[in-house]
């Protein structure tokens, strides 16, 4: 275009030169990068394997030609656009872009792992679950990919869903993340990143208090008699020690602060309770950054599954055979309630309980590291377990009116600080149906209110309680995944989502649903709603720190009907798929 032209004129004439020197020196530097073009894709094919920098492999023809179909197909399927409530999207744009993938597949290269991936992701788009699944290990077996294990273990999710011995398919795709994440955090000599996570840091960047949860949990396997795990400790408490060598001083036998005037009240005699701890207790969440030295200290136990044992399967089943599952039921379904949100008292069985309670706190899988003094566990690095798949399913059986065809499609665990940790904020979950469930005892909660019931009035109103703030208000379906998932923290928020929260923390004290933390209590509610974590005080000490787990069902925004919707739109496209080959 004729502006595009003018710009580079103009920015010479302000340098003093006159029109004919200008266009000699743009017409001058576009000759020297034509040069400089044929040289970088010319010399590599003329002379082979003597331009090992410049990889002929990715300059021929060919590759040329597989780079322009790729970002075709990647383009279409951008213009599929958002997948609506009960549909699949833009189908004529899904099948062109297939088209495209599978012609670089069947004329170029059949080993394409993006193009395997992507054909995979549009086949499950449109229903054609098995051919997906093929496409994805066809695509594991030239190379193994975290997005396309965690794409298959998703697929394996959804393959499931209300289909006989649904368990087979989530434990197979539990297994591949167990798996996926036992052989990438063991690599040796390698101190591997912390996971993906919205808002999670990545080493060297880390916390005092990860490090603190890290060196107690080395010194609580060490009295377990886990092999390394006290030498483990050892080596956190170095690190910590530099990172604090004014506020400890060393004793025989351990580690404890200057003066007894200094301790914190609640602080027990541990060495894992008394290290690392800061006078004011929120800097223990602020960022430090591990020197090599340091890495090179931890590098045999920071982010790895130094011991990693999922918790099998339990024979009768892991919900309480008590519960009265009807009426759990038509608490969902009352037209009377304010929003679609309920809690389950003893809603496992004991054993169930106990082996999850274990798994979170003997299991080294809390690596990603989240600024608000919490860390996290997903299904896709470390909170993968047959037992939680067998939790998954018969929620799933048990409860059919709430749960319908809504395939599981993330599970998560989250363990927060035992000095001070503010949860988490505001927010809403891309899902149909949340879960949240609490396992650790309430004997370590030091807000001493003895009502567990849920309630309505102010969050803040009593201190403490430790459970969930839900609110009646959903995130709007126009809304992006960062505005109604980062709505409750401090980063810069646009003027809509800024007005919509104001509104809703003004009109909180008159319509909230606070559900105190239990033991054994278990949260269902629509996963568009927003929620938070209320106040936490619980005692210090390993043990004593709240622990949260989380599944999620289906698609936000969705209903029952709609997931029948698609379902029968994906037999229509079966049909005339298997009629057209």
């Amino acid at each position: 275009p004729e502006r595009k032209i003018k710009e580079p004129l103009r920015s010479y004439a302000n340098r003093g030169l006159d029109r004919d020197e200008a266009i000699a020196a743009v017409i001058g530097g576009a000759a020297l990068v034509c040069m400089l073009l044929a040289l970088l894709f010319g010399l590599p094919m003329l002379f082979p394997g003597q331009w090992p920098i410049l990889s002929p492999a990715i300059l021929t023809p060919q590759k040329v030609f597989e780079h322009v179909l790729l970002g075709e197909g990647a383009r279409l399927w951008m213009e599929s656009g958002e997948v609506p409530p009960g549909g699949v999207g833009d189908t004529a744009r899904l099948e062109q872009a297939l088209e495209r993938y599978e012609r670089l597949l069947h004329t170029f290269d059949a080993n394409n792992t993006d193009a395997l991936y992507w054909r995979s992701m549009i086949l499950a788009r449109l229903g054609l679950l098995e051919e997906a699944l093929e496409g994805f290990d066809r695509s594991l077996n030239v190379r193994a990919e975290h997005a396309v294990m965690f794409a298959k273990a998703r697929l394996l999710f959804e393959l499931g869903a209300g289909r006989p011995h649904e368990e087979i398919y989530l434990v197979k795709a539990f297994d591949i993340m167990s798996t996926w994440f036992g052989a990438t955090q063991n690599l040796p000599g390698l101190v591997s990143a912390s996971p993906r996570s919205l808002g999670s840091m990545k080493l060297p960047a880390t916390t005092k208090s990860r490090l603190r949860h890290d060196l107690q949990q080395m010194q609580h396997l060490a009295d377990l008699g886990v092999k390394g795990a006290e030498e483990g400790a050892e080596a956190y408490l170095r690190v910590l020690t530099e990172l604090q060598p004014k506020e400890i001083v060393h004793l025989k036998g351990g580690v404890q602060w200057k003066s007894p005037a200094e301790e914190a009240p609640g602080v027990g005699g541990t060495l894992g309770e008394r290290i690392g701890l800061d006078t004011n207790e929120r800097h223990q969440h602020d960022t430090v950054r591990l020197t090599k030295t340091q890495l090179k200290t931890l590098q045999p136990f920071i982010n790895k599954a130094f011991h990693f044992h999922p918790p099998a399967q339990l024979e009768g089943g892991v919900l309480n055979p008590l519960l009265d599952l009807r009426q759990i039921e038509a608490d969902w379904a009352d037209p009377t309630k304010q929003m679609k949100a309920i809690y389950i008292d003893d809603m496992l069985r004991p054993k169930a309980l106990a082996s999850l309670l274990q798994f979170c706190e003997e299991s080294t899988i809390f690596n990603a590291v989240k600024k608000r003094g919490y860390l996290c566990s997903f299904m896709d690095y470390g909170f993968a377990a047959p037992l939680v798949a067998q939790l998954a399913v018969e929620l799933r059986q048990a409860l059919p009116s709430i749960f319908c065809g809504h395939a599981l499609s993330m599970v998560w665990a989250y363990k927060y600080d035992d000095t001070h940790s503010d949860g988490i904020g505001l927010h809403a979950d891309m899902a149909a149906v949340n879960v949240n469930c609490w396992p650790v005892s309430d004997s370590h909660r030091l807000d001493g209110a003895q009502d567990t019931g849920a309630r309505t009035d102010p969050p803040g109103a009593v201190e403490g309680r430790g459970g969930l703030v839900v609110w009646p208000q959903h995130a709007p379906a126009n809304w992006s995944f960062p505005q109604y998932n980062l709505i409750g923290e401090e980063a810069p928020l646009d003027t809509e989502v800024k007005a919509f929260r104001d509104e809703l923390f003004r009109t909180q004290n008159t319509s909230a649903l606070t559900i105190p933390h239990r033991t054994n209590r278990c949260v269902i509610f629509d996963s568009s709603l927003f929620h938070s974590t209320d106040k936490i005080k619980f005692a210090r000490g390993y043990r004593s720190r709240r622990i949260n787990l989380t599944l999620l069902y289906g698609r936000m925004h969705e209903t029952c009907r709609d997931v029948d919707k698609r379902k029968w739109m994906w037999a229509q496209y079966k049909s005339k798929h298997s009629s057209n080959k």
